[in-house]
């Protein structure tokens, strides 16, 4: 009987021994499982975190430079606005000058030897010569016709003052108004004065 009894607990022994190992085993086998998968979720969690930080990095890089692109185009539209201002002021004290000279005795000897250069540089026949003058010149028509000995016309457009002479048979031309003098004092004050804008950046 005590061969039985012990052999039924060897039995037994080994039975829960197998049991256990095998309790073991599943268990370590679910455990690894639930690592895996908590690692796999994780890496899953990690790589749409790293998504959702990148797109919305990328909208406040694309907003940044929305408003700093905005903040520019603002500060150049002001630049630009200050410039003309300043430009203005100083070439509306040059118009009035300008204008103080026109009226004065010296212009008319101004305005001859100004033609008389012109017309050198266009051509010497004084038939095929002629003069635009500025309206407000239109008083000294008459006197450059006689003094200069070409024909002088009205400009239809405003040339402040001074004259154009042209060569009505080579089409050639000499500006020498008070416009365009002033058009290019403009553009040499602009550089001059470093009020060129850069609107390269």
């Amino acid at each position: 009987m005590k061969n039985v009894d012990e052999r039924l607990n060897n039995f037994s022994n080994a039975v829960l021994k197998k049991a256990f190992d095998v309790r073991e085993a599943m268990t370590e086998e679910l455990e690894n499982n639930r690592d895996k998968e908590l690692k796999e979720r994780e890496m899953l969690y990690l790589e749409e975190a790293y998504k959702k930080i990148q797109i919305n990095k990328a909208k406040i890089i694309q907003e940044s430079n929305e408003d700093i692109s905005r903040a520019q185009i603002e500060s150049k539209k002001e630049l630009i606005k200050r410039r003309n201002e300043i430009i203005d002021e100083v070439f509306e004290g040059v118009l009035s000058k300008l204008k103080e000279f026109m009226q004065s005795l010296n212009y008319y000897s101004w305005l001859c030897e100004r033609a008389e250069y012109a017309m050198g540089k266009v051509g010497n026949s004084h038939n095929i010569l002629n003069a635009l003058i500025n309206k407000s010149d239109e008083h000294l028509q008459e006197r450059l016709k006689n003094d200069l000995d070409i024909e002088v016309d009205i400009s239809k457009e405003d040339i402040i003052g001074g004259i154009i002479v042209c060569n009505r048979e080579e089409n050639l031309l000499l500006d020498l108004s008070l416009k365009e003098n002033l058009y290019e004092e403009k553009n040499e004050f602009l550089k001059n004065a470093g009020l060129n804008i850069d609107f390269t950046n």
